[in-house]
C-alpha cells in the first residue's frame, strides 16, 4: 500500500505504529524502536536512530535488508523499499518488524592479499580463438590488433608464451587459484610512430594530475590549492605534457575533494555536526531540516548562545538580513543575520529556528533588508507587530544634492493681477 502525494502517510498506511528491531551483525547486537509512528519515521530517520544507537561515526557505512519472508532478505535503498518495508516485513515473535545491518566493504572490506607468482609453463598449448586464427600471420606490428574477444581464454588452462629472439629469460606472469589466464603471442617493441606535436598524451587523467598537484603542495609552505592554468603550466615544465584545461580543472576539483572532503559526504555528516556542535557550545543552537519524502536535506540553521545572550541584553533592537546564492553542487542560499553593539562591531545572529530567542529582546525588533518579496512577505508572517525597514542603499538615491536642490529651488506664483505686479 502507497500513500498519496499530498496526505499523510499514516493516512494511507494499515500500521499507525510499528515496533521495529535491527539486528547488527558487526556488533553482534539488536536494537528495538518500539512505537515508531509513521509520519515520524524515514528511511533517513531510521538510520540516525541506528547511528544513535551503536554510537557510530558518520563515516562507517552500512546496508539494511527486511525480510519480507523469514528468509528472503531484500535491500533497504530508497523511500519505495521502505514503505513496502513498513507494509509487508515479517514479523517475528515479539512483534517487530525486522531489519539486518550490514557493514559497506568499501568502508570495512578485508585485506587485499598478494597472489604469488607461478612459472609459465611452456609445454601446454592452450586453445586459441577462431577469431584469432583467422587473422593473417604475415602482418607484423601494430596491424594486429587484438581485441579481448581474441584472447584465448580458459579456467583450467596455464598461461604459455612463445618467447623472443632476443632474449631466453622465463617469463613469469601473476595468477590467482581458479582464475583465468591469457596468452600474449605476439609483441612488437619496435615503434615508428611520431609522437604529438603539441605535447599531448592521453594517459594522463584527472586523477595522474591530482596526484602531481599533491606531491607538489608537500613541498609548499602555503597549502594553496593552484587554480587550473597554474596546474596547466606546472604540469608542462615539470612533465612536457600538455593538457587540456578541462582536465585541470576536473584535477584542481579532485583536490579540493581530497583535502577537504566532497559535497555529497558533507552532507551524510549534517547530524553528527549538530551534535558536535551543541555539545561543545553549551546553550547553542544548532538544528537542520530535510524533507521526510524523499530524504533530501533542506536547511541548517546555526547560532552561538553568547551572541544571542549578549544581543538580548545589551545590543539594540535592530537585526539586519541578507543572503547570498551558493555556487556548489547543489546550489542553495547562505541567509545571514547580523546585529551591531555598542561599538558598532558585528554580532552573527541566526534566525529560522531562533523565534522565541529574538522575542525575548525587551523592545521591539527591527528588521533591515533589500526588497526582496521573500523577505517582505516572510518577516511579517512570523515577526507580526515588528517593524520592517530598508537598507539606506535602496533610499539613497533620493537624498542626493541633486534632489537637494530640485526640492527647495525657489518657484515663483502666478498673480492675477497686473497692479501687484512689482518691478525690482
Amino acid at each position: 500500500m502507497r500513500y498519496k502525494p499530498g496526505l499523510k502517510q499514516s493516512e494511507s498506511s494499515q500500521f499507525k505504529f510499528r515496533n521495529i528491531s535491527v539486528y547488527a551483525e558487526p556488533k553482534n547486537e539488536t536494537l528495538v524502536f518500539p512505537d515508531c509512528h509513521r509520519d515520524e519515521t524515514g528511511l533517513m530517520t531510521l538510520k540516525y536512530m541506528v547511528y544513535k544507537g551503536l554510537s557510530m561515526d558518520v563515516k562507517e557505512k552500512f546496508n539494511l535488508y527486511w525480510f519480507k519472508e523469514e528468509c528472503l532478505p531484500l535491500p533497504l535503498l530508497n523511500n519505495d523499499d521502505f514503505d513496502n518495508f513498513w507494509e509487508d516485513s515479517f514479523v517475528n515473535e515479539d512483534g517487530c518488524i525486522c531489519l539486518w545491518m550490514g557493514m559497506k566493504d568499501t568502508v570495512f572490506g578485508t585485506p587485499k592479499t598478494t597472489p604469488k607468482k607461478k612459472t609459465v609453463s611452456k609445454g601446454t598449448t592452450p586453445r586459441r580463438s577462431p577469431r584469432l586464427n583467422s587473422v593473417d600471420k604475415s602482418v607484423e606490428g601494430a596491424s594486429r590488433k587484438l581485441s579481448f574477444m581474441d584472447v584465448p581464454m580458459s579456467k583450467h588452462s596455464q598461461a604459455s608464451s612463445s618467447g623472443c629472439s632476443q632474449s631466453k629469460a622465463t617469463n613469469e606472469v601473476n595468477k590467482k587459484e581458479g582464475e583465468k589466464t591469457f596468452v600474449l603471442r605476439k609483441v612488437n617493441l619496435e615503434h615508428k610512430c611520431e609522437g604529438d606535436p603539441q605535447n599531448r598524451n592521453r594517459s594522463v587523467d584527472p586523477h595522474f594530475v591530482k596526484d602531481f598537484v599533491l606531491d607538489q603542495m608537500k613541498n609548499k609552505p602555503k597549502k594553496v590549492v593552484p587554480d587550473p592554468y597554474k596546474i596547466k603550466e606546472d604540469f608542462l615544465a615539470e612533465k612536457r605534457v600538455n593538457i587540456p584545461y578541462q582536465c585541470a580543472w576536473k584535477a584542481r576539483n579532485l583536490v579540493l575533494e581530497s583535502l577537504y572532503g566532497n559535497y555529497k559526504e558533507s552532507y551524510n555528516e549534517v547530524p553528527a555536526f549538530c551534535k558536535m556542535f551543541t555539545k561543545c557550545n553549551d546553550g547553542s543552537v544548532a538544528k537542520f531540516t530535510f524533507d521526510t519524502v524523499n530524504n533530501t536535506f533542506e536547511s541548517m540553521t546555526l547560532s552561538f548562545e553568547p551572541a544571542m545572550r549578549g544581543w538580548r541584553k545589551a545590543c539594540r533592537g535592530v537585526i539586519g538580513l541578507d543572503a547570498c546564492h551558493l555556487t556548489g553542487e547543489y546550489g542553495g542560499v547562505l541567509m545571514a543575520a547580523t546585529a551591531l553593539d555598542g561599538q558598532n562591531g558585528l554580532v552573527m545572529l541566526g534566525i529560522m529556528h531562533l523565534k522565541d530567542a529574538i522575542l525575548a529582546h525587551p523592545v521591539k525588533v527591527a528588521f533591515i533588508s533589500d526588497r526582496q518579496k521573500g523577505l517582505l512577505e516572510a518577516v511579517g508572517i512570523v515577526f507580526p507587530g515588528h517593524h520592517h525597514r530598508y537598507c539606506w542603499r535602496y533610499c539613497s538615491d533620493y537624498y542626493s544634492v541633486e534632489n537637494y536642490k530640485a526640492t527647495y529651488a525657489p518657484t515663483f506664483a502666478p498673480l492675477d493681477d497686473k497692479s501687484e505686479w512689482v518691478q525690482q
